[in-house]
C-alpha cells in the first residue's frame, strides 16, 4: 500500500500493480512519454513510480498500521489462489489527473480487483462500512504514464 502525494486532499492509501521486470510495459510507456514530452502542464512519470491503482482504501488517517498490513497479507494469500490473468496493454486514456494505458479486454483484472476488494473489506474496518468508501480506479485499469503532479502479480502485455 502507498500514500498519495501531490493529490488534491488527504494523503490516502491505495493498492497498486508495478509492472517492474515488465519490460514491454515500461518501453511502450517510454515511447508514449517521449511524445508527450514538451506538453505544458503534464510531468512525466518516473520509470520506478509507473503503477496501476486497483484500489483506493482510504484516507490515511482512517487506517491503522495493523489494518495496512493485514490488508497486503490478505491480498497477498489470495493472489496465490489466482489463476493466472493476461491483460493488453496499449491505448491511451486522457483522464483529468492522468494520461494512462488502457487495459484489454476491459474487465480482465476483475478477478485481481475482487481478491483486493476482499482483503481489504475484510482487514479495514473503514472499507466495512461502505462498499466503496472512497470513489475507485475506472475499468480498464490503467498505468499512469503522465500526470499534472508528480509523486511516488499479474502478467500484462503490449497491444501490436
Amino acid at each position: 500500500m502507498v500514500a498519495s502525494e501531490g493529490a488534491a486532499g488527504p494523503p490516502s492509501a491505495r493498492l497498486h500493480i508495478l509492472p517492474a521486470g515488465q519490460t514491454e510495459v515500461c518501453n511502450l510507456v517510454r515511447q508514449y512519454q517521449d511524445k508527450l514530452a514538451g506538453l505544458d502542464g503534464l510531468d512525466l512519470i518516473p520509470a520506478e513510480w509507473l503503477h496501476m491503482t486497483t484500489r483506493i482504501v482510504g484516507f490515511d488517517d482512517e487506517i491503522s498500521a495493523a489494518e495496512a498490513e493485514a490488508t497486503v497479507a490478505g491480498v497477498v494469500d489470495r493472489f496465490r489462489r489466482l489463476a493466472p490473468v493476461e491483460a493488453e496493454l496499449g491505448k491511451l486514456w486522457l483522464h483529468s489527473e492522468a494520461v494512462m494505458l488502457g487495459i484489454r479486454p476491459s474487465r480482465a483484472l476483475d478477478p485481481v480487483r475482487a481478491a483486493i476488494r476482499e482483503a481489504t473489506t475484510a482487514a479495514v474496518r473503514a472499507a466495512r462500512s461502505a462498499e466503496t468508501p472512497h470513489p475507485q480506479p475506472p475499468n480498464p485499469v490503467c498505468t499512469r504514464v503522465a500526470a499534472r503532479s508528480t509523486a511516488p502479480c499479474c502478467h500484462a502485455r503490449t497491444a501490436s
